[in-house]
């Protein structure tokens, strides 16, 4: 049986200020993506024109936000349909790309690419967007 992924209490709070920041943003420009966005896990029977969120760190047993908290989240978007992955993928990428989100500032976390897609079935793509938060 897989293990259930969690989150600890600050990658909620982190993940939850960017799911706001994306609904905000979204609304702005009457976007609706009809399967949400989610904190990962996303629920089962979700599984077209959605976005799933998901944080690695804060490191060093971070307890609380700080001037030194580092995460990493990655921001994954997953339908069918291959040319609306790479459209909502590079949207993303471009809305977020040196943002300020909260009290952190955005950039790509991997200095060779800035998003990739990948077929994750026969029938489903999904577009990854990994960003570095770094508190200012």
């Amino acid at each position: 049986m897989a293990k259930e992924w969690t989150n600890t209490p600050i990658q909620l709070r982190i993940l939850t200020m960017m799911k706001k920041h994306l609904d905000r943003e979204f609304k702005a420009r009457n976007i609706i993506l009809s399967g949400g966005i989610h904190i990962k896990p996303k629920p089962k029977k979700a599984r077209l024109d959605l976005i799933e969120l998901n944080c690695l760190g804060p490191y060093f047993n971070e307890s609380r936000i700080t001037k030194k908290t580092i995460a990493f989240v990655n921001i994954n978007y997953q339908d069918e349909d291959y040319d609306k992955v790479l459209e909502m993928t590079l949207f993303v990428n471009n809305l977020l790309t040196d943002a300020i989100v909260g009290k952190f500032h955005l950039t790509h976390s991997n200095q060779e690419w800035e998003y990739e897609i990948f077929r994750i079935s026969p029938y489903l793509w999904l577009g990854n967007n990994a960003f570095r938060l770094t508190h200012i």
